[in-house]
């Protein structure tokens, strides 16, 4: 899976510049779709919880608390939330795709969707996989899955990403965590 979705995030990113980093007519489709006006607002708060900064902070907290569980090796692995940060902010200026709303060159890959993607993968691995109640395991992992939906919704709701920003930053955030879990998991 880790090949796969890396590659698919290298093919991506591949044709985003075979583009000429200009959005295609699927991300203009979508982009057009109107959201009704009463999710907005759910849809800002989504946005506005999963800044990069406070998922960051997130990753140090979830760190902190591995290491009082005395998970030690999985404590070092909370910290890929802060390597994909840095990874992400290299990314958006090397690539530097304007975003829909053209206020910056800064929107491949999604920032808030590879994040949330690469927080939720983290807390899942490192302690929702192992709770043993069946009930509190499930709607755990059916929320991790659901937020770095419902984040990319939002970004494309409020005209922040293309699509393609979006699915960019789904596949470079499970990447990173795969990658680094599979370093961890070696360790």
């Amino acid at each position: 899976i880790t090949i796969t979705t890396l590659s698919l995030f290298i093919l991506l990113t591949l044709f985003v510049f075979l583009n000429q980093k200009q959005p295609f007519n699927l991300d203009q489709i979508v982009n057009t779709f109107t959201y009704p006006s009463q999710l907005l607002p759910f849809l800002e708060f989504i946005s506005s919880i999963t800044e990069e900064l406070i998922i960051g902070i997130a990753g140090i907290f979830l760190f902190i608390y591995l290491r009082i569980k005395n998970k030690n090796k999985e404590s070092w692995y909370a910290l890929i939330v802060l390597l994909g940060a840095i990874l992400v902010k290299v990314l958006k200026l090397a690539i530097s795709r304007a975003r829909p709303e053209s206020i910056d060159y800064q929107s491949f890959p999604s920032g808030h969707v590879t994040m949330v993607t690469i927080f939720c993968s983290v807390l899942y691995l490192t302690i929702i996989k192992d709770i043993k109640n069946k009930t509190t395991k499930t709607i755990s992992t059916a929320t991790i899955i659901i937020l770095p939906i419902l984040v990319a919704i939002s970004r494309l709701a409020l005209n922040h990403h293309w699509f393609t920003d979006t699915i960019a930053g789904f596949l470079l955030g499970i990447s990173v965590s795969l990658i680094g879990y599979s370093y961890i998991s070696k360790k």
